[in-house]
């Protein structure tokens, strides 16, 4: 356990080297001190806990898996937070926690009302935890949500999911880190490179780039992007944010050549269709009722299907509900969006479907199929089990954030935000002054932000007797 995690923080601690050089061409001494601070703090921790662990590693367990995922998103945030802290909005390390939680969730909400005010080492890294939390979601859902088919996610004959029974932790991490690193970091490159030659400033591009692929929405600046960037560069933003939103498994198979590219965009894929269609219909719908031309709003429709939530367009001018439809159905399954997933989706339409059939015809004997692989009645389970869980949580969520001091009209908002990993529209929407929040209210969306990254299903296995039994 101790050995798996210190990897990811080692990870953070070589991803602090981008901010601190950043910081030396910049001139911003009390940065370049608080990155050699962080490094050192987060080296020294990360090299303990490989070190300590190193002898007590074994096979990895599933209860070992789940709660490394949980101290991935829970703990490593801790640290990260130390550079943050320094920040010239954020007051205090509650602060900095939130918004680090929000960056490594993808969430994108952020307490810098005014992003351009800050100095460019911290935009950096803000933005490198937000492509961090992105890699980090994809590795961990295929090393653990796929495999144990949780909320009834479940892939088959795919590279992604090779593995030896008696492997670690970290050599089930590992393995699919190899296959998604460089898909994931050339996605990037060459997203970064087109914003540059947009038109983008240096800073910008690479800010946003990261921001856009891992689906987090952290922008440089509270002005409306149609406003300081050309349309070309709002464009490769949101066709950035759509890859993002797509099926790791499926980009893998293409990428591979173990699935014809043709298969891609003929959208034979019924998740992939289906994301698509719903980004169509929003489009069509919002631009009929908008001012705004048709294809802002698709631009527009992206970022919210694939939960980035980047405002192509004034976005208060539509119905804070309308807004949030399609981030909280979220993106394909095994991506770094959030929400709800357009494969459960697929599914719940498949056997609500197949329910209606058997009322008509008692006798029949039906088969659910998702891209002509027979789904098995516990993924069924799991899927309602899964929805059974997000509207538990979000009533319960209600309950608190009524109790920390919102109103309905905030608090159904910000759960249904935090929970779909889309805390980027609570910046861009007047609904909510995310600034100006508590502590306490910073501290309970940061746990919805979590429990929404982890899928309902990991968080709650904190609580069972089975978790309890595996701790001693």
């Amino acid at each position: 356990m101790l050995y798996s995690l210190g990897y990811g923080g080692a990870m953070l601690a070589l991803a602090m080297l981008v901010p601190l050089l950043v910081s030396f061409f910049t001139n911003t001494a009390v940065h370049t001190q608080n990155f050699v601070s962080g490094i050192l703090i987060c080296g020294f921790l990360s090299g303990a806990m490989i070190i300590s662990g190193r002898a007590t590693r074994t096979r990895s367990h599933e209860l070992d898996l789940l709660l490394l995922m949980i101290l991935y998103w829970a703990f490593l945030p801790l640290i990260a937070a130390l550079p943050m802290a320094s920040a010239l909005q954020i007051d205090g390390f509650i602060a900095a926690y939130f918004e680090t939680v929000s960056g490594l969730t993808t969430s994108g909400a952020s307490l810098l009302g005014a992003p351009q005010i800050e100095t460019a080492p911290l935009l950096v890294w803000r933005a490198l935890l937000g492509w961090i939390g992105g890699l980090w979601i994809i590795v961990f859902g295929v090393a653990v949500i796929a495999p144990f088919a949780i909320g009834g996610l479940r892939i088959s004959d795919n590279p992604l999911l090779q593995h030896d029974v008696g492997d670690s932790a970290v050599a089930r991490l590992l393995r699919p880190l190899r296959i998604i690193f460089p898909i994931y970091a050339g996605g990037t490159i060459i997203g970064v490179v087109a914003l540059l030659l947009s038109g983008m400033p240096l800073l910008d591009a690479f800010c946003l780039g990261l921001s856009a692929i891992s689906t987090t929405g952290f922008v440089v600046s509270n002005l409306p992007l149609a406003e300081i960037y050309s349309l070309p560069a709002q464009s490769i933003l949101a066709m950035l944010s759509f890859v993002g939103a797509m099926s790791m498994p499926l980009l893998v198979l293409t990428i591979l050549g173990r699935s014809h590219i043709a298969q891609l965009f003929t959208l034979r894929n019924d998740e992939l269709r289906l994301f698509v269609i719903f980004i169509v219909l929003y489009a069509i719908i919002s631009a009929i009722f908008s001012p705004h031309h048709i294809y802002r709003e698709f631009l527009q429709a992206i970022s919210f299907a694939s939960t980035a939530g980047f405002a192509f367009t004034d976005i208060n001018s539509a119905p804070i509900f309308w807004t949030l439809i399609l981030p909280i159905i979220g993106g394909c399954a095994l991506s770094t969006a959030g929400g709800i997933k357009v494969m459960r989706v697929v599914i719940l339409a498949k056997g609500i479907g197949a329910d209606l059939r058997r009322l008509i015809y008692p006798s029949l004997v039906s088969t659910i199929r998702l891209d002509n692989k027979r789904l098995e009645p516990q993924d069924i389970n799991s899927m309602w089990a899964f929805l059974s869980l997000f509207f538990l949580i979000y009533m319960g969520g209600l309950l608190i954030m009524g109790a920390l001091g919102l109103s309905f009209a905030q608090a159904w908002v910000m759960v249904a935000a935090t929970l779909s990993n889309s805390g980027a529209i609570l910046n861009a929407h007047n609904v909510l002054d995310i600034p100006t929040m508590s502590d306490g209210l910073k501290i309970a969306s940061g746990l919805l932000m979590i429990i929404g990254r982890l899928e309902f299903p990991v968080a709650l296995v904190l609580f069972t007797s089975a978790f309890r039994q595996f701790i001693r």
